[in-house]
C-alpha cells in the first residue's frame, strides 16, 4: 500500500517552484500525494494540478496579514488534513505560518518532514526583518521535524554542530537538476555578434555575491581580452556598482526579472556561469548552469568545492580574491574546447546523481 503524503508548497515563485514542482512530479509516482499550494499559483509545472489544495495566502506583506486572519480558511485545512490521514507531512519550504502548523500537526501525531534549504541566513539576509522571522521558521520546523532534509553533506555537518540536530534524522541529498528547464533548447543557437567567450552572472545582485569582485576581475582580464562579453542577468539595485560599471568595458546587463519560459535565453548565449560568492550553503544556479551544458566558476565556499570533485564540471577559484578569480576565467577563455568537454561528464552526473527519482527515493526510503 502506498504512503500517504500531503507536501506543503506555500511560496511558489521562481527557483523554489522549480523545485517543488519537480520533487512533487517524481514523488507522487511513488506514493499517494496531494500538494497544499498557494492559492496565487497558476503555472502548469506540477504534472497532476488536480492534486492541489489551494489556500489563500499572498506574497506582499499587508496580503499575508490580512489570510492571516482569516480563521475559517486554516480551519478547512486542518479538516483537510484530519480527513485525509496522511503518513507524512512535508514542509519543502519555510513559509511563517508553518510556525504554528508544524507543531499542531505533530500534535495530531502526523510524522513532519522538512527541506531546509539555507538553515543559516546569508550575511546580507540577517539584516531583514524578513529574512529573521525565516531563520526562526526554520527553527521550528527542524527542532519539530521527524525528518529534515538538506542538500549535501556539509549542511549536514552545520545542522549537528551548529544546531544541536541529531544526525539520525537528517538526510542528506544532492539539490535536484533542472534539465526540464532546457530540454526544448539546447541545440539552439544564438549570434553573439563575434563575442568569443561570454560569461554570464545570473540571479539577484546581492552585497554577498561579490559582483564588484568579478567586475574587478572582468575589468583587468578586457586588458588583454577585448572579445569577452559580461552578460548580468536580474532586476536589482545596481546603484552600488555605478563606479565599476563606468570603467568596465563589454558588460550587457539586464536589470529586468526573468520569467521562467525566457531563461533560456540567457544560458544558450553564454559560454560558463560565474558564481564569485562571498558566502552561501548552496546555489540553484548551479543545477540551471548544469541544465544547459555550462560550466561553473566558482568561489571556494558552502558545498562548491565539494561538489566540484563528484561532478567534474566547474573551476573553483584558487583564492577567493580579484586574481584568483581572474585566472580561472582566463582559463576558461583560453581553455574552452576543454571546457566543452567538463558538460559531457556533468550531464551525465546531472541525470543520474541529481534526478529527483533518486532523490524521492532516497528521502523516503522507497
Amino acid at each position: 500500500m502506498k504512503k500517504k503524503v500531503i507536501l506543503f508548497h506555500l511560496t511558489p515563485r521562481m527557483w523554489m517552484l522549480h523545485y517543488a514542482s519537480q520533487f512533487a512530479n517524481a514523488l507522487s509516482k511513488k506514493v499517494d500525494l496531494q500538494i497544499v499550494i498557494a492559492s496565487y499559483y497558476e503555472d502548469s509545472l506540477f504534472d497532476n494540478p488536480s492534486i492541489f489544495y489551494k489556500i489563500q495566502t499572498n506574497p506582499s506583506f499587508a496580503s499575508f496579514l490580512y489570510d492571516s486572519i482569516l480563521i475559517w480558511n486554516h480551519i478547512k485545512l486542518m479538516i483537510f488534513i484530519i480527513r485525509n490521514k496522511p503518513d507524512i507531512i512535508h514542509f519543502i519550504d519555510n513559509h511563517p505560518w508553518y510556525i504554528i502548523y508544524a507543531p499542531l500537526f505533530a500534535l495530531f501525531g502526523k510524522k513532519i518532514y522538512v527541506t531546509q534549504h539555507d538553515p543559516t541566513l546569508h550575511s546580507w539576509e540577517v539584516k531583514t526583518f524578513q529574512w529573521k522571522i525565516a531563520a526562526f521558521t526554520n527553527k521550528i520546523l527542524r527542532n519539530t521535524a521527524d525528518k529534515v532534509i538538506v542538500h549535501w553533506e556539509h549542511l549536514k555537518s552545520e545542522l549537528v554542530e551548529s544546531y544541536g540536530i541529531s544526525s539520525n534524522k537528517i538526510i542528506s541529498v544532492p539539490h535536484g537538476n533542472f534539465n526540464f528547464l532546457a530540454k526544448d533548447f539546447l541545440r539552439k543557437k544564438i549570434d553573439t555578434h563575434n563575442v568569443i567567450y561570454t560569461f554570464l552572472f545570473f540571479w539577484r545582485i546581492i552585497e554577498y555575491k561579490w559582483l564588484d569582485i568579478l567586475l574587478l576581475a572582468f575589468k583587468k582580464i578586457n586588458t588583454s581580452y577585448s572579445n569577452v562579453q559580461l552578460l548580468v542577468v536580474w532586476s536589482w539595485n545596481l546603484s552600488p556598482y555605478n563606479s565599476y560599471l563606468n570603467w568596465v568595458k563589454n558588460i550587457t546587463i539586464v536589470n529586468e526579472s526573468v520569467p521562467t519560459e525566457a531563461i533560456w535565453e540567457y544560458f544558450i548565449q553564454s559560454d560558463c556561469v560565474v558564481l564569485p560568492y562571498r558566502d552561501a550553503t548552496g546555489s540553484w544556479i548551479i543545477p540551471l548552469a548544469y541544465a544547459f551544458e555550462k560550466p561553473v566558476i566558482v568561489t571556494d565556499v558552502g558545498e562548491f568545492s565539494n561538489i566540484i570533485k563528484e561532478s567534474w564540471w566547474w573551476i573553483c577559484t584558487a583564492q577567493n580574491t580579484v586574481d584568483g578569480l581572474t585566472e580561472s576565467m582566463i582559463y576558461a577563455i583560453e581553455n574552452k574546447n576543454n571546457m566543452i568537454s567538463f558538460w559531457k561528464n556533468g550531464r551525465k552526473y546531472t541525470e543520474e546523481v541529481l534526478g529527483w527519482d533518486t532523490i524521492v527515493a532516497k528521502v523516503y526510503e522507497i
